[in-house]
């Protein structure tokens, strides 16, 4: 926000653009108060918050597990199954062999992510709003926790399979992203969805047709001014891009419908208050008990940019 304070009349005023009117007209109420100590106090209370100087954390792997609904307390039973019938050529007489589904499921561990905040009593002096910041952070920090959780997993599926852990040197290619697509559906599981760091993404500008494809100097006009404004398409491959800062840069994660990849559990956040009358403080907590299941490694790629 832009503002301008000036004396005007021999009173204060605040002028500015459109994004100002709320503030403007906290600042006028507040200087209008006659009592000088209760004047200062509520004109500390409109000062803006501070800028923030890390970037908010944004969730990712969550877009490769479907969500469950069991909780904590319930007794999770994920069914697994193995590709077990076989039919072959006979005579007319011939007899059958019967194969036979078995029985089994696995489950899960849970882990609990907790995160406490105090906050001074004085602070409703500093003039912003300290709490719901912190409460923000709280958050940002419960969605990484559940990032390492979950990232883990998908890296020991694309290790499991072979051929799921490609590498390219220095920077993101046509041709490396065109063989996992290409990979994948050969074998029958088709990629859905990419994770990528935004910066990552960006490579893409600098991808050029081959001399030799059927579109080669042909690119739609879409895709052109995607190029030029973004530094990327987001509809290459015709999958879903998951961008966004917090992804590793190193690495591009790939893979299918969340329901065929894995789970993901989650508790309700819990939370607790309580006063320090010793050293003058509100306490706040907030716990989470979270689990995550990975059964289709199949489904998982990792381009690793070295």
């Amino acid at each position: 926000m832009e503002f301008e304070l000036k004396i005007q009349g021999g009173q204060l005023v605040l002028g500015g653009s459109e994004q100002t009117k709320a503030f403007e007209a906290n600042f006028r109420a507040a200087v209008r108060i006659e009592d000088r100590a209760s004047r200062l106090r509520a004109v500390s209370q409109v000062i803006l918050p501070p800028i923030r100087k890390v970037a908010p954390y944004l969730e990712w792997t969550n877009h490769f597990f479907a969500p469950r609904p069991e909780g904590p307390d319930d007794h999770v039973r994920i069914a697994l199954d193995e590709y077990t019938v076989v039919a072959f050529f006979s005579s007319a007489d011939g007899g059958i062999e019967y194969t036979r589904p078995y029985r089994k499921y696995n489950t899960v561990s849970w882990r609990m992510i907790r995160c406490g905040v105090e906050i001074p009593w004085d602070a409703d002096r500093w003039g912003w709003d300290v709490i719901s910041r912190k409460m923000l952070e709280a958050a940002e920090e419960f969605a990484r926790k559940r990032d390492d959780l979950r990232r883990p997993l998908l890296d020991a599926a694309a290790i499991s399979q072979a051929g799921h852990i490609p590498t390219v040197a220095t920077t993101l290619t046509k041709a490396s992203v065109d063989s996992i697509l290409k990979s994948a559906a050969g074998a029958g599981f088709p990629v859905t969805q990419a994770a990528i760091n935004t910066g990552t993404m960006m490579d893409m500008s600098g991808w050029t047709l081959p001399a030799n494809s059927m579109i080669s100097g042909v690119v739609p006009e879409r895709i052109g001014n995607d190029i030029m404004t973004r530094l990327f398409s987001p509809g290459y491959g015709d999958i879903n891009w998951i961008v966004n800062h917090t992804i590793p840069s190193g690495y591009v994660y790939f893979g299918g419908p969340p329901g065929e990849v894995g789970w993901q559990f989650m508790g309700g956040t819990r939370s607790a208050s309580d006063q320090d009358i010793d050293h003058d403080l509100d306490k706040h907590n907030w716990r989470q008990e979270v689990a995550s299941h990975l059964e289709g490694s199949h489904r998982i790629w990792r381009l690793q940019i070295t």
